[in-house]
């Protein structure tokens, strides 16, 4: 796996030469003696990689769009297990919801799930640091609020309230 894959191109090059990254394994994959995947995001692809159609053409293009809400929370789900055990702690349901909806709603410059991985891993990791006699066993809607509010820089309330009692008070 090859993250930013686009980086290749003119990797390495001396100046002006054409000898970089990307033709060392063109070879490679050609011959099928490497098998790799890669990832850059939509506009590298076009304005880089996209114009060495000799590498390219080597490649298979496979659009990843970015997960709803619903399947973000599956996803947590999935991961659940790794971060308790990792942290020492269990993670509520609503706790899971609340981080793939809030990171959604109030994180604004990165992706889900992503963004809402990291909203997990950070609330496991409040709780560790704290006092044995503060940590709390099971981490739930509350401290997932908390977390996203640090993260996205909003008061607490903001974050805890839903807009239509924000609207009505």
């Amino acid at each position: 796996f090859i993250d930013e894959i686009h980086t290749l191109i003119g990797a390495g090059a001396a100046s002006g030469g054409t000898l970089d990254a990307s033709n060392l394994l063109k070879p490679a994959l050609s011959s099928g003696t490497l098998k790799c995947i890669g990832a850059t995001t939509f506009t590298e692809y076009r304005g880089i990689f996209e114009k060495d159609a000799a590498l390219s053409r080597r490649f298979q293009k496979v659009d990843v769009t970015e997960p709803s809400v619903e399947q973000t929370v599956a996803i947590l789900r999935g991961l659940k297990s790794r971060f308790e055990e990792h942290h020492g702690v269990k993670y509520s349901s609503g706790a899971l919801s609340a981080a793939a909806e809030l990171s959604a709603r109030f994180i604004t410059d990165r992706h889900l799930p992503d963004k809402a991985i990291d909203v997990i891993d950070e609330a496991g990791a409040a709780q560790r640091i704290l006092p044995k006699s503060k940590q709390k066993k099971t981490i739930g809607k509350s401290e997932i609020e908390e977390i996203i509010s640090k993260i996205a820089r909003v008061p607490a309330q903001s974050v805890s309230q839903d807009d239509r009692s924000k609207l009505q008070t």
